[in-house]
């Protein structure tokens, strides 16, 4: 089953007649359940083999971890870089790291932004 826009809305209806309160404002319901609807989309899509999904207890955060850790931070290490996680926010697309620096005393040497740059190439390609 192919989702257009028609049956998202149908669904979304669905949701949203759930959800409503009465004498409150219906389009602001709707709104809501078609925002959940597409978060739910956009979570679901986003599977690949190398990354584990987490979602928090109140489904407010989604991240996509590796799920082969050493083999990532070891292609970190070549290039002279360390981080005590990374992370993919599967809500923003946006690549996190804690803790990055440097690693080992021959490790990269550039600026902060230089060193983030570096981090999600190496990212990208051990994703390939």
């Amino acid at each position: 089953m192919k989702l257009n826009k028609t049956l998202i809305f149908k669904i979304a209806h669905a949701k949203a007649k759930k959800a409503h309160v009465k004498g409150e404002c219906y389009a602001v319901t709707f709104g809501a359940a078609l925002r959940d609807l597409y978060k739910d989309f956009k979570r679901a899509a986003f599977k690949h083999p190398k990354l584990r999904t987490w979602i928090s207890k109140d489904g407010a955060h989604c991240r996509a971890y590796p799920t082969d850790e050493m083999g990532f931070f070891d292609a970190m290490q070549k290039q002279g870089i360390s981080c005590k996680s990374a992370w993919v926010n599967v809500d923003s697309g946006a690549l996190e790291f804690d803790g990055l620096r440097k690693y080992g005393k021959d490790g990269f040497d550039g600026a902060a932004d230089a060193l983030q740059t570096l981090a999600i190439n190496v990212f990208t390609k051990w994703m390939s």
